[in-house]
This record gives structure tokens, C-alpha cells and sequence, in this order.
């Protein structure tokens, strides 16, 4: 029977997601809201069946109330002609079933998450009054989030309510995952889903479960009479501590369990924290080296250096151009005209040396009085001069002009 692409009520089936002995699981969504849902079918052979149906709307009733991080949730209950369906919370992951083909087995962690998830949910459930009675690995998933949910009440029970709709005596639930109490008597209590749980997580911790068999005879001739193959002696990774409480929970008769899902759990998250405790102990620190390009072995040092250096050059470049600028002169003895000279004008002039400059030949006015100057000098060499006659003579001697081209000056040096 091919529904995908029909609809169920407001939600449009997309594809199937699983199959059980009870019914088909398809992913569904609301056409209006958008939203996606599991929609679990009852198989078509068991519609027709009263008693079934009857069974399937109890599991609606009673997973309906469970509204918990670890239960997968029931929104709503559809019923079309013969076919009834269950709208549930769609659940992106993986079972634990699925996960175990895959993997072999579970990390001790990755356990210890597992039951302190689902015995989170037992917890919860029982304090409701309600027991699942069919804890296993395809009834426990783990979500993408890695968030455990504990899935399929389709033979949940009140515990205080009427007595289980199959009759009596009739075996309901997985063998291999099945309490001895619930196997010989049908006696339902919380204690058969911490026997269940049990076995679930031997199973994860060992790749198999306990008792295994070719026939239903051997696997419940294992449950009433054979104790299990300790667990680590099959996994001896295993701590002490935590083969013990799996142990414990697998006691054939009832009273020697843990007598509620609380006290299983506080013994797994003491289990837990303590394994914690141990693994807090200084280690060395693993680096992760990143990738590096094989030719480039160069460190900052070797750069800073290189820097440093490009910067001496640069350096040395720019004084070498400043110090090629040419020369400015400035006259030493300039005479200009008074109107010329602003008042009271400073100038600061830099690194100023002495050169004297030789003065070219030009045309001079009054060549006379230069002539007669220079005779007159000429003519007193050979003379003796005192200090007071050089300070006279200097003081009568003419001023020259100023001569437009070649005097004698200063020399600005940058």
C-alpha cells in the first residue's frame, strides 16, 4: 500500500522512515503549518483487529499526557476509514539498533548517556503511573542534537488500571529484552523496564546480548535460570563500578534490583561524575599543528629583521639626495641702497661657512681712485706699521662699490 504523496487529514506523507511488527512510520507535514510529524500506521492486518486498534488509541491516551525532552510526543490521533494513525513528534536521528549496526558497540561515555537519558524518561513515565514494557535499542533514539528519546507505547500500561487487553498469560514484548517475572507470570511492574534497560545497555557496551539463543526456548531458558557472562570480562574496558550496576539491574528476581528508576539513575550519574573526576587529571596537551606551506620557514624575527634593514636603506637614500641639493651664496659685503633694507629684519640661516669667492674682472666706475688707492698701498709695503697707523689708514681709505658680479660670501651648506 503505497501512501506517499496522499494526504491524512491536514498532512501530506513525503516517505516511509520505518517499520515495525504493529504498523508502518511515514514523515508527513501540515500543509498549512509547515511543520513536520511522524505519522505511525497501523498495519492494515491489524486494523480489522478490535483488540489491536483498542490497543493502539491506549497508546495515543496515555503518550499524549508525557510531555518530556526525553518521550517523543503525540500530538494527534487520525482515524480515516479503516486505517487509524498516530500524529508523533518527527524525531531527526537515528535508533540505537541502527546506530549498533554501524558501530559494533558504545564508548563507555557515549552509555552513560544513553541510560542517564532514558532512565530520565523512565523516571518520569513512572512517576505517571505508566510502563513502557519494551525498552530496547529500536525504541531508544538519539537525535541529531545527540539528545536521547524514548519512542513506541504501543504496549504501555497504567500501572493501576485494568488489567492488559491480551490475555493472560500471553507474552508481550521482545524476548530478548524480556524481564523473568514478565515471561513466567505476566507480572508488570516498573522493575521490568530497569531489566530491560539491563539488557539494552549490555548490549551497547558488548555488541550482543546477554542471553541469545537459535530458539525462543533458549533465550528464555536464559532469562529464568542462566546468569550473564560478567561484562568485562567480555568488554574489560569497562570500570568496576559500572559492571556492577549493569549487574544489578539483570537480577533474576525483582527485589534485588534497583527498586525505581531514580535510584538507577543517581547510580549512573555518580558513575559518570566520577569518571569525570578521573579523566580531570593534568595530561599533556595535544597541539593540532596547522597547515603551512613546505617552502616558507620564515619567523617573525627574520622578518623584523628584514625591515629593519630595507628601513637603513631607505634611510641612507634620502640623506644622500639631501646632501646633493647645490650650494646657495650669500654675499658677505653687499651694500644696497637704504631704501632697500626692511627694518629691523632677521633671517636664521643654517650651517653657514666662510668661502671666499674670487672676484672676476669687470668694468668698475672711478678706475681712478681704485688706481691711485692701489699705488698708494704699493708704495707703503716695505713700511713698518704700527697698530694705530693700520687702524688710520683704514679709516681714511675709500669704499669700494659694490661690484654686481663675483664678491666675496658666505656659503649655505644643506
Amino acid at each position: 500500500m503505497d501512501l506517499i504523496g496522499k494526504k491524512v487529514g491536514p498532512y501530506k506523507i513525503l516517505e516511509q522512515i520505518g517499520q515495525g511488527g504493529m504498523g508502518v512510520v511515514f514523515k508527513a507535514r501540515h500543509e498549512k503549518l509547515g511543520r513536520l510529524v511522524a505519522l505511525k500506521m497501523l498495519a492494515p492486518h491489524l486494523a480489522n483487529n478490535e483488540e489491536m486498534r483498542a490497543r493502539f488509541l491506549r497508546e495515543a491516551k496515555l503518550q499524549a499526557n508525557l510531555l518530556h525532552p526525553n518521550v517523543v510526543n503525540i500530538f494527534d490521533y487520525i482515524e480515516e476509514g479503516k486505517d487509524v494513525f498516530l500524529v508523533m513528534e518527527y524525531v531527526s536521528g537515528q535508533t540505537l539498533e541502527e546506530m549498533l549496526l554501524q558501530k559494533g558497540k558504545f564508548t563507555i561515555e557515549e552509555t552513560l548517556h544513553v541510560a542517564e537519558g532514558v532512565l530520565e524518561a523512565l523516571s518520569f513515565m513512572h512517576r505517571k503511573g505508566i510502563i513502557h514494557r519494551d525498552i530496547k535499542p529500536s525504541n531508544i533514539m538519539v537525535t541529531d542534537n545527540g539528545l536521547i528519546k524514548v519512542t513506541d507505547f504501543g504496549i504501555a500500561r497504567l500501572v493501576e488500571g485494568e488489567a492488559a487487553i491480551t490475555k493472560a498469560g500471553a507474552k508481550v514484548g521482545t524476548l530478548y529484552y524480556m524481564a523473568p517475572e514478565l515471561i513466567k507470570s505476566g507480572k508488570v511492574s516498573p522493575l521490568v523496564d530497569i531489566y530491560s534497560l539491563g539488557i539494552t545497555l549490555y548490549q551497547l557496551l558488548t555488541g550482543k546480548v546477554p542471553f541469545a539463543g537459535k530458539t525462543e526456548y533458549e533465550i528464555i531458558k536464559g532469562h529464568l535460570e542462566k546468569k550473564p557472562t560478567p561484562i568485562n570480562e567480555v568488554n574489560p574496558n569497562i570500570p568496576t563500578e559500572l559492571a556492577k550496576t549493569i549487574h544489578k539491574a539483570l537480577e533474576k528476581k525483582p527485589e534485588h534490583r534497583f527498586q525505581s528508576a531514580a535510584d538507577f539513575l543517581k547510580e549512573i550519574q555518580k558513575i559518570k561524575s566520577l569518571l569525570h573526576s578521573k579523566s580531570d587529571k593534568p595530561k599533556k596537551k595535544v597541539s593540532i599543528p596547522l597547515k603551512k606551506s613546505p617552502n616558507i620557514t620564515l619567523k617573525w624575527h627574520y622578518i623584523a629583521i628584514v625591515i629593519g634593514v630595507i628601513l637603513i636603506i631607505f634611510a641612507f637614500i634620502w640623506f644622500k639626495k639631501s646632501r646633493s641639493q647645490k650650494d646657495f651664496i650669500i654675499p658677505a659685503t653687499i651694500h644696497v641702497a637704504p631704501s632697500n633694507i626692511p627694518s629691523k629684519a632677521t633671517a636664521n640661516i643654517p650651517n653657514i661657512l666662510y668661502q671666499p669667492v674670487p672676484a672676476e674682472e669687470n668694468e668698475r666706475p672711478n678706475r681712478k681712485i681704485e688706481e691711485s688707492t692701489t699705488q698708494r698701498e704699493n708704495t707703503k709695503e716695505n713700511k713698518p706699521k704700527s697698530k694705530q697707523n693700520r687702524t688710520n689708514i683704514s679709516s681714511k681709505r675709500p669704499k669700494k662699490r659694490e661690484s654686481k658680479r663675483g664678491v666675496s660670501g658666505w656659503v649655505i651648506k644643506k
